[in-house]
């Protein structure tokens, strides 16, 4: 018996030894559902992918494996992971349910962000990102949606280990040919306006590219728009790999021009113009934040 992860499951409905409470949402690549664990009563996210033609014995392994490596990401900036596990032929994520709206929700709700909160958020997301780097792991995805700021104002990252799973592997030596037919057929997975230029073209990826998509999530925060403009994925692409974001301070002093180059520097086009890790942007994240507080 397999499910057609596209079709919603009614209430009630058991996945495994979690009963669905209802659906919290729907992404481009994956639904999510609030449910309750039925051996421990708490309440979790249950993920699963919607690409069913990705799904196969091989791909439902990558995906455990994955899922059990980023289940070592215990950081107050990461969204906790209870685990994976194969049910009706598809595979699924449980995580940690967090009470509170994604950023894109409250970008979309109050427009740009004060700029001390997007040097907090900046500065612990930058954290979290340089935790899973350390241990070897890629986000993949980093974008609005999937920050979600909890009930304490913390923002916290979703989403590690799905993105990679659904993620095609790439050769490195595509040229000009190669990228076209990369993105045509639409194997780069993730959201468009924030992947690297790298990844769209499918390069070899490292934490840099988590990083350019952290300067695209500061830029919005900041700016309450995205870096990269277009009404259409392949323009979002287009405008990522060709396309500089309008600038957010008209004068380059003060906490304001600093900030700007702080971003830029992370949304540079070739890898080796940005931070070399997340550490570095953490950094200077951190002194504008103590900067403006004194």
């Amino acid at each position: 018996m397999t499910l057609e992860s596209s079709t919603p499951l009614a209430p009630g409905s058991l996945v495994s030894h979690y009963r669905i409470v209802h659906e919290l949402g729907r992404g481009a690549m994956a639904r999510v559902y609030r449910a309750t664990d039925t051996r421990s009563g708490r309440d979790v996210a249950l993920k699963v992918p919607l690409s069913e033609g990705d799904q196969g014995p091989d791909s439902v392994r990558r995906f455990l494996r994955e899922v059990r490596l980023a289940a070592r990401l215990v950081h107050p900036n990461i969204v906790a992971l209870h685990g994976g596990f194969e049910h009706a032929g598809l595979p699924w994520l449980a995580m940690e349910l967090i009470e509170g709206p994604t950023l894109g929700e409250m970008i979309d709700l109050n427009g740009p962000l004060p700029l001390a909160d997007v040097l907090t958020h900046g500065e612990a997301l930058a954290g979290a990102l340089g935790f899973a780097h350390a241990r070897g792991i890629l986000h993949h995805d980093v974008s609005p949606s999937n920050i979600v700021i909890a009930a304490d104002g913390r923002a916290k990252l979703l989403d590690f280990g799905l993105a990679s799973f659904l993620s095609a592997p790439r050769d490195d030596r595509m040229g000009a040919q190669g990228r076209m037919l990369n993105r045509t057929r639409g194997t780069v997975s993730g959201t468009a306006g924030y992947m690297s230029p790298e990844k769209i073209v499918g390069r070899q990826l490292d934490g840099r590219s988590d990083l350019f998509s952290l300067g695209a999530v500061l830029y919005e925060m900041a700016m309450g728009r995205p870096a990269f403009g277009g009404s259409t994925r392949e323009e979002l692409l287009d405008a990522t790999l060709d396309a500089e974001p309008a600038e957010i301070a008209p004068s380059k002093s003060g906490p304001l021009g600093v900030f700007e180059a702080i971003v830029l520097k992370a949304l540079a086009k070739p890898p080796e113009e940005r931070y070399s890790n997340a550490g570095e942007l953490e950094a200077d994240l951190r002194a504008l934040r103590l900067q403006t507080e004194s």
